[in-house]
């Protein structure tokens, strides 16, 4: 495997972990404040 190939494989998996944690913020924060 290329050195390309595991930063594209790496970025895409910190992008859905970054995406995971703000979709789930403001459900976080609704529940919070209700």
């Amino acid at each position: 495997m290329r050195v390309i190939e595991m930063l594209a494989a790496w970025r895409q998996r910190k992008f859905d972990e970054v995406l995971r944690e703000w979709l789930s913020f403001p459900l976080n924060m609704s529940k919070t404040q209700k």
